[in-house]
């Protein structure tokens, strides 16, 4: 960005001018501007920057929140992959990889797009708060110099439902009230939490007098949160780090964050459970082809055929249950 006077990234419009700019430029230096997994980071941006928040975690059900955490209407409740709004995306990122923005050849890629990033081979990464120890390691690999935009400042966050952070029974343990206590010990227990999720104190994390922690002599064989992300604690000590760009991923999402009141529903499959399978194999056909604009000028042809299928699959008798079930949702919570 330095290199092309490139002005700093507060939006959409902003984020595309930066990557377009460096893909017309680098590309025939061997980078490309950013490293993307098959369902492609950018439209999780592109939801954020449209107000579209998630009905529940673990399905595509989603509606326009307006940045407000009030109940939306049942009849606002959509399936995502199927409105103008995804449409819409999937028309820019179409105009992205003709620009080769990114690799043409990314479903094949087998490099984790950290290492790009860390390694030089991509200019940009849209990642979660890992991000600041990325761009640190990239830093310390002499690549350059990393800086942190929030494109999306007016949009709102919730935080994540308990379900995203779970470890799971078995159905064949033979002791599952057991396990369950193993489970809530490794939780409920501060000083055996931050041990199985940090390591030892003083050697992987020193706990600092203002509550933060930072890394002991030991952090590299045992990182924090390496694997224990199931059993997090909100109340764990937050990494400290006097560089201040370490510190903002944080601050700007507590910022932003809300509580829906729509947190609290939750959709029984069973009526609708056939349907909502072949949808889910039909969307997982056809969703990294459309996020990656890997359609190109077939989009329209694409697109098309994709919505006559979901139709063939039930899509409307699922959403008609949907909708159903959250209309009795909808009146319990406006009572």
């Amino acid at each position: 960005m330095d290199k092309y006077g490139l002005p700093e990234i507060d939006s959409w419009d902003s984020m595309i001018n930066a990557f377009t700019t460096i893909a017309e430029n680098e590309n025939k230096n061997g980078m490309y501007v950013i490293g993307q997994r098959s369902k492609n980071e950018l439209l999780y941006l592109w939801w954020q920057d449209h107000n579209m928040s998630y009905l529940q975690s673990g399905f595509d059900f989603m509606f326009d929140s307006h940045g407000t955490d009030e109940l939306p209407n049942p009849e606002d409740i959509v399936y995502f992959w199927e409105t103008d709004t995804f449409y819409d995306f999937c028309k820019v990122m179409v105009d992205l990889a003709k620009k080769n923005v990114w690799s043409p050849n990314v479903l094949n890629e087998q490099t984790d797009v950290q290492v790009q990033f860390e390694s030089g081979r991509t200019a940009a990464m849209s990642f979660n708060s890992t991000i600041a120890r990325i761009g640190a390691n990239m830093e310390n690999n002499g690549v350059g110099t990393y800086a942190i935009y929030d494109i999306t400042p007016a949009a709102k966050a919730s935080r994540g439902s308990y379900a995203d952070g779970m470890m799971s029974i078995p159905v064949n343990c033979i002791d599952p009230e057991r396990t369950m206590l193993v489970l809530d010990c490794m939780r409920g227990f501060p000083e055996l939490n931050r041990l199985l999720v940090g390591g030892i104190e003083g050697r992987s994390w020193i706990l600092r007098e203002d509550g933060y922690r930072e890394p002991g002599p030991e952090s590299d064989s045992y990182q924090w949160g390496a694997w224990a992300w199931g059993i997090n604690r909100f109340d764990d000590p937050m990494l400290y780090n006097e560089d201040e760009r370490q510190m903002l991923f944080n601050k700007i999402v507590e910022s932003k964050e809300i509580q829906p009141k729509s947190a609290g529903f939750t959709f029984d499959i069973s009526s609708v459970e056939a349907d909502l399978s072949v949808i889910n194999s039909i969307t997982e056909e056809y969703g990294a082809n459309f996020t990656l604009g890997m359609y190109g000028d077939d989009l329209d042809a694409k697109y098309a055929e994709y919505k006559q299928k979901l139709k063939d699959a039930g899509i409307d008798r699922v959403m008609e249950e949907v909708r159903r079930q959250y209309q009795e949702y909808y009146d319990r919570k406006s009572d």
